[in-house]
């Protein structure tokens, strides 16, 4: 039982540093989307808010925006309060695919890495004392000797 305790140690600790290299890659993802895509205003046309199974309300942002006068009705990746039907918001389009959309707001791409780095970190100091604590130490310091 105890070359499974000292494999978790090693285990948890990997898998946290694989998730926040995850949400490192995502927040970096949506960074290069926040940068490369065009900004626009955009109208809100519906919110829809909502309770999940373990009752985490949710909002689904509807918006209509215009590209090159072709009009689009998109889903928008944003979850905040602050939306109301009628309301003149600024978004971001990707100019390849203009049906792929973001919110025009940096923050969330910041925040994003931020959490991820922390999580890493959080993950590769645990790893680290995890070594550590199963390294065995015999030898005196020379001047204990």
């Amino acid at each position: 039982m105890k070359g499974y305790s000292r494999a978790m140690q090693f285990l948890i600790p990997g898998v946290i540093v694989l998730l926040g290299a995850v949400t490192l890659v995502f927040g970096f993802i949506r960074l290069h989307n926040y940068n490369t895509f065009t900004d626009t205003t955009a109208e809100v046309m519906a919110v829809n808010s909502y309770y999940d199974t373990d009752d985490s309300l949710h909002r689904d942002i509807y918006v209509r925006y215009t590209v090159d006068g072709e009009t689009f009705d998109e889903l928008l990746d944003e979850s905040g309060s602050g939306y109301r039907k009628g309301q003149i918001v600024n978004i971001r389009y990707n100019p390849d695919n203009p049906a792929e959309i973001t919110s025009g707001k940096i923050s969330g791409s910041i925040l994003t890495i931020a959490f991820g780095l922390v999580v890493v970190l959080v993950g590769a100091f645990t790893f680290v004392k995890s070594i550590r604590s199963n390294i065995n130490v015999t030898a005196k310091p020379p001047w204990e000797s």
